[in-house]
């Protein structure tokens, strides 16, 4: 698998995550997040199952060997993926599409400290581009953030740690499909058994917005999930954070045609900033997360 497959990949996840940013508002109509982030995961667990087949023998040696950095991984992916989808009950799906993206902004500096890796001068620029775009979508103010919007603040945090520390572990032990795996079981069971414990849960309720729960688990967690894992064997977490930033592309987007949510001028330049940036991680030079030195 080359670089360049390795970064075409990242984009077809961005684009599951970003059409499925309106079936995670929209799931949201019948059923708690707890539990939307719980059956989702477990969906995408049942999917991912048949792609790691061949992995399952090396399952023993790799939690004995990993622990640690598998618990990280398992509880940033955790954290995040569930403040994700409680935005969605504060916010719209365009804001949440484009403050997600603020991951790529994070990482950068997260990368820095914790794996000695400067970015390229690429990265800075591409990270400048995106940052820029936006604060456009956004309408050139952060004055009338609601707490949804926060809370997605605060999940791409969370995602900018988690995509180094992914990075990090699938560069050492070579089995993406384990760790996604590992993600899926752990937030599946922790989160629906969460909602079942503090939400109304029903099963008209879960099979009235079963289509959307569908997609959501096995394009947007399981697909697009198990893709950015492969990806980042070969690609650093900034191309990674850089080339996913085009889900609030694929998300504004998708929220315009499926939601009918207006997209002003200002916005529609922010998403032409972003696939810029795209653009100019295509030509920059990469470079691997390694573990930090005194």
């Amino acid at each position: 698998m080359t670089n360049l497959n390795s970064q075409a990949m990242l984009i077809l996840a961005a684009f599951f995550w970003g059409t499925g940013n309106v079936a995670q508002k929209t799931v949201l109509t019948e059923i708690g997040p707890l539990t939307a982030v719980g059956l989702r995961c477990l969906i995408a667990s049942i999917v991912l199952l048949p792609v790691v087949w061949h992995e399952l023998p090396k399952a023993q040696n790799f939690a004995r060997r990993n622990l640690g950095s598998v618990a990280v991984v398992v509880v940033l992916f955790a954290a995040a993926i569930c403040l994700q989808q409680l935005c969605y009950a504060g916010t719209s799906v365009s804001n949440a599409s484009f403050l997600i993206s603020t991951t790529t902004v994070m990482t950068p500096f997260i990368s820095w400290w914790a794996c000695n890796s400067r970015p390229a001068a690429a990265i800075w620029l591409a990270v400048l581009c995106t940052f820029t775009g936006i604060i456009l979508i956004a309408g050139g103010s952060i004055a009338n953030l609601s707490w949804g919007d926060f809370v997605c603040l605060c999940s791409a945090f969370l995602y900018a740690m988690w995509f180094v520390a992914l990075g990090r572990l699938v560069g050492k032990v070579g089995t993406p499909g384990l760790i996604t795996l590992a993600q899926f079981l752990f937030a599946g069971c922790l989160f629906l058994g969460l909602g079942i414990s503090l939400e109304t849960v029903g099963l008209a309720q879960i099979f009235s917005v079963l289509p959307h729960l569908l997609y959501l688990g096995v394009f947007a967690t399981g697909f697009a999930y198990g893709l950015q894992a492969m990806a980042q064997q070969r690609v650093s977490a900034n191309v990674a954070a850089v080339l996913t930033s085009s889900e609030s592309v694929f998300g504004v987007g998708a929220a315009a045609v499926l939601l009918g949510e207006h997209i002003k001028a200002p916005m529609f330049l922010g998403g032409i900033l972003i696939l810029v940036a795209i653009s100019l991680v295509q030509v920059s030079p990469n470079w691997t997360c390694r573990a930090k030195t005194a």
